[in-house]
This record gives C-alpha cells, sequence and structure tokens, in this order.
C-alpha cells in the first residue's frame, strides 16, 4: 500500500512539474509574439522629392508628364503620393487622313528600400491601371468631313517594377532614370531626393 501511494505521488508531482513547465513556455511564446521590434534608424535624415513619369509617342505625337511626391523617412520607410496621366495626340497622315489617340493611366506607386552590395536602392512598383488608351484613325468623305474609319485599343501594360540608385536620386541632376522603349510609346521614369530641410 505505502509502494502504491508513493508511485500515485510521484506520479502526481511529475505531472505538476510538466504543467507548470509547459505553462511557463506558453505564456514566453505568446510574449515573444506581441513583442514589437526595434528598428534602427538607417539615414540621419529625412528626404523628399518626386517620382515623374514621361510618356511619349510618335505617330500620333504627344508627350505627357505626370509628378508624384516621395517621402523617405530615417527608418527607409518609403511613401509616394498617387498619380493620373492623361494623354491625346493628333497627326495629319495626309490631307484625307489623320489619326488620333487618348489614353488615361492611373497609378498608386509602393515603394521599399533595398540594400545591395553597399548600395541603396529604391525599389518601386508603379502599380499601373490603364482606365483606357485608344487609337482612331480618320478619313475625309465626299463631303469634306472626319469620319472614323478604324478604332484600335491599346491591351499591353508598361513594365512597373522599378528599381532606383538613392545615391543617383539624390546626387545626380537628373535623379536616378529608368526608361523603356515598348509599342505603348517611350517611357522615363525619374526620381529625384534631396535631404529634408
Amino acid at each position: 500500500m505505502t509502494h502504491q501511494f508513493t508511485i500515485m505521488k510521484a506520479f502526481k508531482i511529475c505531472l505538476l512539474v510538466f504543467l507548470c513547465t509547459a505553462l511557463i513556455c506558453c505564456k514566453k511564446d505568446k510574449q515573444e509574439e506581441n513583442d514589437i521590434p526595434v528598428v534602427d534608424e538607417v539615414f540621419d535624415h529625412n528626404y523628399v522629392g518626386f517620382l515623374s513619369i514621361n510618356f511619349s509617342n510618335q505617330i500620333p505625337e504627344f508627350s505627357v508628364e505626370e509628378t508624384m511626391a516621395v517621402e523617405i523617412n530615417t527608418f527607409g520607410l518609403v511613401t509616394i503620393n498617387s498619380g493620373t496621366l492623361d494623354y491625346y495626340g493628333e497627326t495629319l497622315v495626309s490631307d484625307d487622313s489623320k489619326i488620333e489617340r487618348s489614353g488615361q493611366w492611373t497609378m498608386d506607386p509602393t515603394g521599399i528600400l533595398m540594400t545591395e552590395g553597399g548600395v541603396n536602392y529604391v525599389k518601386v512598383d508603379a502599380h499601373i491601371t490603364i482606365n483606357y488608351d485608344n487609337q482612331k484613325v480618320y478619313a475625309k468623305n465626299n463631303q469634306g468631313q472626319w469620319q472614323l474609319v478604324a478604332e484600335i485599343p491599346f491591351s499591353g501594360t508598361p513594365n512597373s517594377d522599378l528599381n532606383f540608385n538613392m545615391d543617383d536620386a539624390i546626387f545626380n541632376n537628373e535623379g536616378s532614370v529608368v526608361q523603356a522603349q515598348s509599342e505603348l510609346g517611350s517611357i522615363i521614369w525619374h526620381l529625384i531626393l534631396a535631404v529634408e530641410k
């Protein structure tokens, strides 16, 4: 009887120790999940500037630009305003025919600071949405009035993944430049930054 009582007592003590250990571990895990990590400052100053896009086309001819404000704080958090790009162009092919193109993009850029090989880059996803982009071909009818002959919607989407060298954005007069030529036309992006005063 005493032997059986001792085994039961030892079993209860082991069970109690196990439960206490499990409870302490669970509390520690919950504390670690709720801890907010301390992020070190990356820069001594905040940076302000702008991200601009220049979209140009030859036939029909147009060149438009939109500028969006940019802020990068001392912790490297990048904030970029949204923007809208409207464009319209018209080219006379001959006295009796012409081409028009019109469209609108909305942009809601997001950015993140990346460091590679000791060089800081601002990686931007421009999040471009093409609301519409249409090219229209007109010809004059027998009465000399313009008549729509064809309408061609553009369905392509320009490259939205952009990488800007931060040193170029701060120290070069033109900033950091990313450009591309596509069926949509010529697209040139500039990121220009300066120390916030």
